[in-house]
């Protein structure tokens, strides 16, 4: 197996720590070492190109939660900062950052060239992984946002308690990151050059 391979398949194995550590230490501080632990990850692994992958992904969960913050309030304990609460914001920026790894892989993988069938690969990944976490947190972890829990979830998976607004906020923002880190990649990367590992 060669080193991109290995990478790819370590990539993959982020999700396997991050069920583990959420089984063993508090969901919050479980993701909180997802979180801080990424960008070392990417420095170790040589693809600092990844960072500002990161660092939109971050920002956007941080607006979300400006925004969005007096819509969370869950059954346990979580961690609270400046009043904003930081369980969500860590598993948006976690999540959005992986998203858009993994379906890079799979676009690679796929040899997808245009824009089009790449952000159709997003889509399909994010909404899967999106409506796999929420129902495992909600039906098995029993991580539930109280503070709307009184709303119907979605059809089927009984997830995302939330009003409409904030479902459709839900289902959009992974293509909304999306646009936001290729219109990025457009300004102030060489788009012709696609990011590489580092051997």
């Amino acid at each position: 197996m060669n080193l991109q391979n290995k990478l790819i398949m370590y990539d993959f194995l982020i999700p396997v720590l991050a069920t583990i550590l959420v089984l063993i230490i508090r969901p919050d501080y479980a993701f909180l070492t997802i979180f801080l632990g990424i960008p070392i990850y990417l420095i170790i692994t040589k693809r600092k190109s990844f960072l500002p992958v990161f660092l939109i992904a971050t920002i956007q969960a941080f607006v979300w939660i400006l925004i969005g913050n007096k819509q969370y309030g869950y059954n346990q304990e979580v961690m609270i900062i400046f009043g904003l609460n930081i369980f969500p914001f860590l598993l948006w920026s976690t999540g959005l950052f992986l998203v858009y790894l993994y379906s890079s892989h799979i676009s690679n993988w796929l040899n997808l060239k245009s824009f089009t069938k790449q952000f159709i690969v997003y889509i399909i990944m994010f909404w899967f992984v999106l409506i796999i976490i929420e129902t495992l947190a909600y039906h098995v972890f029993l991580i539930r946002n109280a503070a709307t829990g009184m709303y119907p979830g979605l059809p089927i998976c009984e997830c995302i308690h939330a009003p409409v607004w904030m479902q459709i906020v839900y289902l959009t923002m992974g293509p909304i990151n999306f646009l936001i880190q290729r219109w990025m990649k457009k300004l102030f990367l060489n788009k012709d050059k696609p990011q590489k590992f580092k051997k």
